[in-house]
């Protein structure tokens, strides 16, 4: 089965370096928030500042990518070799995500394509994918309602949510390449 791999939230914790920054910055504690979701930024942004936190989150990527962890069991990304990685990320941020990718993957066999969260399906068809191992639950319906395969990480900000029948929430990667 031909999967392509989403990068934030999937593979790259890119939540935990966010939040040590947020509180080294701002002294707001993201865990005592209770936020668990995916939409946390729009919960601790004010309104009309959403564009301006993104450049601060994306900064992050771009200037201090060596701060950002893989996720456990990321070492398995290997076993789908060739990878092709699906990202939203801005295309400036392309250089670093390489970088990243490179620092933490140093003999993977890989291709990189930038393209908008609402184009992720349209890319996967282009591209002749079977589905997407992904993070975010509105993708994870998206790619699902097109009738392609999602394997949706289970992260903090997913949960508790309804998910489509046809997606398959997974704990990590170990279960999709063992079963």
């Amino acid at each position: 089965m031909k999967l392509a791999f989403d990068i934030d939230g999937t593979i790259a914790d890119v939540i935990t370096p966010l939040k040590q920054r947020i509180w080294r910055d701002w002294h707001i504690d993201i865990d005592s928030l209770g936020i668990s979701r995916h939409d946390f930024f729009e919960q601790i942004v004010q309104p009309g500042y959403f564009e301006q936190f993104l450049d601060y989150f994306f900064g992050i990527i771009e200037h201090h990518w060596t701060g950002i962890e893989p996720y456990p069991d990321t070492e398995l990304i290997y076993e789908f070799e060739p990878i092709t990685f699906i990202t939203a990320r801005k295309s400036y941020l392309l250089p670093a995500t390489r970088a990243w990718i490179d620092y933490n993957f140093p003999s993977l066999i890989y291709t990189l394509h930038q393209s908008r969260s609402t184009n992720k399906i349209k890319l996967l068809i282009e591209l002749g994918f079977q589905g997407i191992i992904e993070d975010r639950l509105q993708t994870a319906h998206q790619v699902a309602e097109a009738g392609l395969i999602c394997y949706l990480i289970n992260r903090p900000w997913n949960q508790d949510r309804t998910v489509h029948p046809a997606v398959k929430r997974v704990a990590s990667l170990k279960e999709i390449v063992y079963g």
